[in-house]
């Protein structure tokens, strides 16, 4: 067995039906946001669950129960713990050992886990407004809503903010993030736009990467870890493009990281490479 090949992956949640979303937008308060105490399970669809099964068996695949042990952590949102654990438990079938964490910070992972999942807000969202994240939305979104739940000047800054996605609507919440974020924070700028996740959420997920990787370099297990964290596309776009000139993640698809030299991290996607140095490209193939 080869040492230290310690990995990381980012997987993206699976299709969902977007439950939870929906139940604060159906809500008399469709500004508000989802009570992660309180969600609906399944949020994932039964396509979704089919989808998420296929990934995992091709990606457990390329991994060897002898040699790999997994870690799993994911976002606080239903669709991605639920996807987590449809990965966990295609592995465990496949005869892969689990690192349980010392804390799973989720009461939703004490229903669908053996406390073998952790959160981390680092692959989380917390949108606090779920009305304005959903401007993006490849469809309707305002005849989900009732009109009187929205008052009239954010109704009317909504529907200004969709006549800009709508100018030429890329028929997915990530492609119409990236390309008109930067335009609807000029009307709402309390939004984070795709550069500002990169800056805030991507940056500290890399750290954390590194700082995981590091500690399981330095754990003195026989096997190699291999961490797998589950999340969404929404602070992943900006990145992607700057480093592979690609910013779509589909369902179940994965970034994969490694440590390099001096502080290098490694990161391949879709069959391409960069290295990457506190965050900035310092070589690629």
């Amino acid at each position: 067995m080869k040492k230290n090949e310690n990995e990381a992956f980012f997987i993206r949640h699976t299709k969902s039906g977007y439950k939870n979303i929906n139940k604060v937008l159906k809500s008399d308060n469709p500004q508000g946001s989802i009570n992660f105490t309180e969600q609906i399970s399944p949020d994932v669809s039964s396509e979704g669950t089919e989808l998420a099964e296929k990934k995992a068996r091709e990606f457990f695949s390329n991994l060897n129960p002898r040699t790999d042990v997994l870690f799993f952590v994911s976002s606080n949102e239903a669709r991605a713990l639920e996807t987590a654990d449809i990965y966990r438990k295609v592995s465990k079938k496949a005869g892969f050992e689990v690192i349980k964490p010392e804390n799973t910070r989720n009461p939703m992972t004490e229903k669908i886990d053996d406390d073998e999942l952790r959160v981390i807000q680092s692959l989380s969202l917390n949108v606090k407004n779920i009305l304005l994240n959903c401007i993006f939305n490849p469809g309707n979104v305002l005849e989900k809503i009732d009109a009187q739940a929205v008052d009239e000047e954010i109704r009317s800054k909504f529907i200004e903010a969709r006549k800009i996605v709508e100018t030429n609507n890329k028929k997915s919440w990530g492609e119409n993030f990236y390309y008109y974020s930067e335009a609807v924070a000029k009307i709402f700028p309390e939004l984070e736009t795709a550069k500002d996740l990169y800056e805030r959420q991507f940056k500290n997920l890399i750290k954390l990467i590194s700082f995981g990787l590091k500690k399981a370099k330095d754990h003195g297990m026989m096997k190699n870890i291999k961490i797998l964290g589950f999340g969404h596309e929404n602070y992943m776009g900006f990145a992607l493009q700057k480093y592979f000139q690609d910013h779509n993640i589909g369902n179940c698809e994965s970034i994969n990281f490694s440590l390099g030299q001096d502080d290098l991290i490694n990161i391949k996607f879709k069959g391409s490479e960069a290295a990457v140095f506190n965050n900035e490209i310092r070589s690629k193939k």
